[in-house]
């Protein structure tokens, strides 16, 4: 699954062993720092959203999966958090 790119994905979710569907991006930063910094940021948005993300990160990226477990799949909760990741995201340096 190649989740770089400008957009949201639709992807297959398996969270607790079961298939949902799920919003998944990834994004690209200059070092680990950066990655760490955005993980944080979206960590504080999630927070004052009450919605969630799984989110896996590492040196220069970072990997976001957005779903609403409660209804097994995508709702309006998870397309409004992408729309405010995206918004930070473009606040933050980038390769």
């Amino acid at each position: 699954m190649n989740l770089d790119g400008d957009t949201w994905q639709e992807v297959d979710y398996f969270p607790d062993q079961r298939q949902q569907k799920a919003l998944a991006k990834k994004f690209v930063f200059k070092d680990f720092k950066d990655s760490l910094d955005f993980v944080n940021k979206v960590g504080a948005l999630a927070e004052l959203a009450g919605h969630h993300p799984d989110i896996n990160f590492g040196w220069g990226y970072a990997q976001v999966w957005l779903t609403t477990h409660s209804s097994h799949g995508i709702t309006e909760k998870d397309h409004k958090l992408s729309r405010q990741i995206d918004e930070l995201f473009l606040k933050t340096s980038k390769i």
